[in-house]
C-alpha cells in the first residue's frame, strides 16, 4: 500500500515513545501499512524495525520548538508526500491545519485533557496566565477537532468532556487506550533483588502532583526493610535535587527512564506498585497505563481513592488518601501482612489486565485507518 503513506508526527515525545512507536506505529507496520515517524529530538534519521524515522532536529528551547518545529515537520511531510498524518501534540495543530489545506488527511491523538492540565502548571499561575492560555488552547483544540478525520482518545474517561463539547462531531471520536502489550510483559523474567527488602515501586513521570513528596514521607515512616524504587523522568531537575536532600533518600533507588522491557522485569520483582496521584482534575478520570502494567506484572497496587478509580478497578487494587503518608504507610503494612487476600487480588487483577491489553486496542486503531484509507 505504498500509495497510502502514513506519518506519525511529534515535536515533544521521544522517538521510541511507548504509545506512539511501540504500540501505534509498529501495529500499523505489522498491518502492512507504509508508515513512518517524524520527530524533533536531534538524534538523526534511522530505520528501526523496518520503520523510517525522520528527525527535524532538536530545538534549543521551548520557544524555538513552538515557533519552528511545526514548520520543519510540515516541510518533511510535504517532501515525503505523506497522505495521512497522525499527530500527538497540541502544538502541532498549526502543522495539521496547513497540511489539511494541502489535502493531507489528519488524525488527532489526545493523550491527556490539556485544558485541565493547564490548571496544574505552577509557572502559569505565578504569572496569572492560566485563563489566557486556556482560552487560546480552547480555540486551537476546536480547530484541531474540526480539521481531523478521526480523533483518538487515550482514555475512556475523556469521553464525557469531548462528547459534551463537540456534540456535532461525535462520529469522529474513538477511544484507543494506552494499555500494555501483554506478550511483551509475559516474556520478561524477574530482576534479581535482595529478598530481605520490601520493595515499593513507582513508574511514570516523577512530579509534585503525582505524589513524590508523599512517597518520600511514606518511606521515611516505614522501617529500614522498605525501599522505594523510582522509574521515570523527573518533572524538573530542581525537583530531583530537592528530593535527593530528603532524609529518606538513602532508602530510594532511582533507575532513570527505561524502555518497557526493562520496566517489566523490575516491576515483577517488587512487592507493591504505587499510583498515589494527587486529586487534580486531570487525574480524576484517567486509567494510568502504570496500573495495567502493575496488574500484568502481578504486582499489587495501591491507588488514590478517587471515586472513578474505585468504581473502575473495584477489588483489583487497594485505595488510600494520596495526601496522607501515615495512612499510606499503614495500608502498605496491612497489605503485606494479609498474604491470602493479596494473592487473591493479584490473580483477579492479572486477568483484568489481560482483558484490557493492547492486543485488543490495536484492532480499534486499525479500524480507524481502514475507514479513512
Amino acid at each position: 500500500m505504498k500509495e497510502n503513506k502514513i506519518a506519525h508526527i511529534t515535536s515533544v515525545h521521544p522517538r521510541f515513545d511507548t504509545r506512539i512507536f511501540l504500540k501505534e506505529v509498529r501495529s500499523l507496520s505489522e498491518d502492512k501499512r507504509n508508515v513512518c515517524l517524524i520527530v524533533a529530538d536531534g538524534k538523526g534519521d534511522e530505520v528501526s524495525n523496518g520503520i523510517n524515522i525522520y528527525d527535524v532536529g532538536k530545538p534549543n528551547n521551548r520557544v524555538s520548538r513552538l515557533l519552528f518545529s511545526w514548520i520543519k515537520i510540515t516541510y518533511t511531510v510535504l517532501k515525503r508526500r505523506i497522505k495521512v498524518i497522525h499527530f500527538h501534540d497540541p502544538e502541532l495543530i498549526s502543522a495539521a491545519l496547513l497540511l489539511r489545506l494541502f489535502g493531507v488527511k489528519v488524525i488527532m491523538d489526545i493523550h491527556e485533557l490539556v485544558i485541565h492540565d493547564i490548571d496544574d502548571k505552577d509557572w502559569l499561575r505565578k504569572f496569572f496566565l492560566t485563563k489566557i492560555v486556556k482560552f487560546i488552547y480552547s480555540i486551537f483544540e476546536r480547530i484541531g477537532i474540526f480539521i481531523s478525520y478521526k480523533v483518538i482518545l487515550a482514555e475512556a474517561g475523556y469521553t464525557n468532556y469531548f462528547h459534551n463539547k463537540y456534540k456535532s462531531q461525535l462520529s469522529k471520536f474513538s477511544v484507543v487506550r494506552n494499555v500494555p502489550k501483554m506478550e511483551l510483559i509475559d516474556s520478561k523474567p524477574k530482576l534479581k533483588r535482595d529478598g530481605n527488602k520490601n520493595i515499593l515501586i513507582y513508574v511514570g513521570l516523577i512530579s509534585k502532583i503525582r505524589g513524590i513528596a508523599e512517597m518520600l514521607e511514606t518511606i521515611a515512616i516505614l522501617d529500614d526493610t522498605f525501599e522505594l524504587w523510582l522509574i521515570g523522568r523527573w518533572d524538573s531537575e530542581k525537583l530531583h535535587s530537592k528530593c535527593k536532600l530528603h532524609a529518606a533518600w538513602s532508602k530510594v533507588k532511582y533507575f532513570g527512564f527505561l524502555p518497557p522491557q526493562e520496566i517489566y522485569s523490575i516491576c515483577k520483582s517488587g512487592d507493591i506498585g504505587l499510583s498515589t496521584l494527587h486529586p487534580v482534575e486531570n487525574h480524576l478520570y484517567t486509567t494510568p497505563v502504570k496500573s495495567f502494567e502493575y496488574m500484568a506484572c502481578k504486582l499489587p497496587m495501591l491507588m488514590s481513592d478517587f471515586p472513578y478509580w474505585k468504581e473502575y478497578y473495584l477489588d483489583k487494587a487497594y485505595y488510600v488518601n494520596p495526601l496522607a503518608p501515615k495512612d499510606i504507610a499503614g495500608t502498605i503494612v496491612s497489605i503485606l501482612e494479609n498474604t491470602k487476600y493479596k494473592n487473591e487480588l493479584i490473580e483477579k487483577a492479572y486477568h483484568f489486565a489481560f482483558q484490557n491489553s493492547w492486543e485488543k486496542e490495536k484492532e480499534i486503531l486499525l479500524k480507524q485507518y481502514k475507514e479513512i484509507i
